[in-house]
């Protein structure tokens, strides 16, 4: 699917108990503009009080025109995993604490009409591939080998395109995609990286070497973290804020670029470093 022009279909998507007003409020304007909306199946379960057909993501071809997400920025994470491959574009209303990437206002009527209109911007997110002995995953942020308990470190290989780049003994290694900037990688110590620059950051986590510092890497490496049989205890395996699996000693993580990309859905006003400036306070003096 391609840029949109005048929405006709539109699927509703939220995890957060307490979007039902929002939710309601959206659909009582796309009846009045005479748009079709549809529940995403998991939120017509959360949400039996709202009325509206539902999509069953898993058995019905998606021919919508815009996937609405109404919640944080973790509601984005989650719904990547569904839409991001069937190539819908999502827009994300903001009823989260921060929204890096829910950022339309709730309240903004006229701008989601707007945007229903076909006056917008869209972008499109670069996602990881990541895959264990066992396991494929996806993510739109991160993925992270981490410690499980205090006090310990974990002892982590890094291969870049099956060559030895580096050792780490330190809390744990984030892979992140530039829209992954903006998060966990930036509580770390990251460098943030516009959306639009085709890269990966890998990081470590507060690594006992001084000289462990972030590289970024181009978007086409194959990254492989290896647990080293150096390691006290077992890390975990996590991916856009949720652990996956329990890794031993000698697993390996494979990390790459997806074939899948998410494509974000914008008003026209929206600037994304007036976004930064605004997220993270940079209009203030620290005096």
């Amino acid at each position: 699917m391609g840029e949109i022009m005048q929405v006709q279909k539109v699927i509703l998507y939220s995890i957060n108990p307490g979007t039902v007003p929002i939710l309601e409020q959206i659909i009582n304007l796309l009846a009045k503009q005479k748009i079709d909306y549809f529940l995403e199946q998991s939120t017509a379960e959360r949400f039996e009080q709202l009325k509206a057909p539902v999509v069953n993501m898993d058995h019905e071809t998606i021919d919508h025109d815009l996937v609405i997400v109404v919640g944080g920025d973790g509601s984005i994470l989650k719904a990547s995993n569904i839409f991001a491959p069937m190539n819908v574009p999502v827009l994300g209303i903001n009823r989260g604490r921060l929204g890096f990437l829910v950022t339309h206002d709730p309240n903004d009527e006229k701008g989601l009409i707007d945007i229903l209109s076909g006056d917008h911007q869209q972008e499109y997110r670069m996602m990881l591939d990541i895959k264990t002995k066992k396991n494929h995953y996806h993510a739109l942020n991160e993925c992270v080998i981490t410690r499980r308990e205090s006090g310990r470190l974990v002892e982590v290989d890094v291969f870049l395109n099956d060559r030895y780049l580096s050792s780490n003994s330190c809390d744990g290694l984030i892979v992140s995609t530039p829209t992954g900037s903006t998060g966990h990688a930036l509580s770390a110590g990251g460098a943030i990286i516009n959306p639009q620059v085709e890269a990966l950051l890998i990081l470590p986590m507060c690594p006992h070497k001084l000289t462990s510092r972030p590289i970024i890497v181009p978007h086409d490496s194959k990254i492989t973290m290896k647990v080293s049989p150096e390691n006290r205890i077992d890390p975990v395996l996590g991916c856009d804020g949720l652990d996956l699996e329990i890794l031993k000693d000698d697993d390996t993580v494979s990390i790459q670029k997806s074939d899948w990309r998410l494509q974000l859905i914008y008003h026209p006003s929206y600037d994304y470093y007036r976004n930064l400036r605004s997220k993270l306070n940079w209009e203030e003096y620290s005096y």
